[in-house]
């Protein structure tokens, strides 16, 4: 209900990224993106998850590739970039190391748009924050919704649909869940 200086000033800064990227796009004659606003944020989450996979040209187990989280982040933030998604980090604000972004504050938001749109990572999350957060707002990507995603701000709230259908996709290819049965 109250951002901090830091937190505007860095959403500022990618509305301005996020703007300049749309702008030469539209410029180089590109389509829009038909993954921007494709899901319901209702339905099936292994459907979901199954569309997230396919668009990413990720198989159901591909996390076992990887070697670690930060392993899976770099290979979940390049296919996601590769899909036409600008995906930005940082855990300050510009590049003054003085105006730190407090993870208590956000984990990641996401701005919307039908050819650039963008996802903030704030990168003093943990490895497994970071990616739990890049699917959680790929999939409000695909929803068409914006988002400013922390998940200490939905305590002792109602929680809206749409957040319960991205942190329960983000889970679903993170670890699926027929893998997860399967395993325990």
């Amino acid at each position: 209900s109250n951002p901090s200086r830091n937190l505007i000033d860095t959403m500022h800064d990618m509305d301005l990224i996020q703007e300049w990227t749309h702008n030469h796009l539209l410029d180089e004659g590109a389509a829009p993106l038909d993954f921007v606003g494709a899901q319901k944020a209702q339905g099936n989450i292994s459907d979901f998850a199954m569309y997230i996979r396919q668009l990413l040209h990720l198989n159901v187990e591909w996390f076992k590739q990887s070697q670690n989280a930060a392993d899976s982040f770099r290979i979940i933030r390049s296919a996601i970039s590769n899909a036409g998604v600008v995906v930005m980090t940082s855990g300050i604000v510009e590049n003054n190391t003085h105006r730190i972004l407090e993870t208590s504050e956000f984990r990641a938001f996401t701005i919307v748009d039908n050819y650039a749109p963008l996802i903030f990572i704030n990168s003093n999350d943990s490895w497994n924050g970071k990616l739990f957060s890049l699917l959680h707002e790929l999939a409000h990507v695909c929803i068409g919704e914006n988002s400013l995603f922390n998940d200490r701000y939905t305590e002792g709230t109602a929680v809206k649909k749409a957040e319960t259908i991205c942190n329960a996709v983000a889970a679903e290819i993170i670890v699926p869940q027929d893998f997860f049965t399967t395993e325990w």
